[in-house]
């Protein structure tokens, strides 16, 4: 990509922060995802059954990574993030 990352804040330009947002749209498409769009962040549904994937059977990266329990946020502060952001990126 060449470019280097923007801060940014909460008076960002939106026409701007429309720009990027369908370029990461556009870059997930030209990457391979079969679908991609800008959601809402009220659209993301985090479910507590997630986990269970983890635990039944014991998943072989359970404690190895960022993204896997225990090393991973919970689910309250999964909703938490989440819900600081306007839109994301779903594919």
């Amino acid at each position: 990509m060449g470019e280097h990352p923007r801060r940014f804040l909460a008076a960002q330009d939106v026409g701007m922060f429309q720009q990027d947002t369908t370029k990461y749209r556009d870059l997930a498409l030209e990457l391979g995802a079969t679908d991609a769009k800008i959601i809402g962040s009220d659209e993301v549904i985090i479910d507590e059954r997630v986990i269970a994937r983890c635990y039944s059977p014991r998943c072989c990266y359970y404690g190895t990574n960022m993204n896997c329990p225990p090393l991973a946020p919970g689910i309250d502060e999964a909703r938490k993030i989440v819900g600081r952001y306007d839109q994301g990126l779903s594919s």
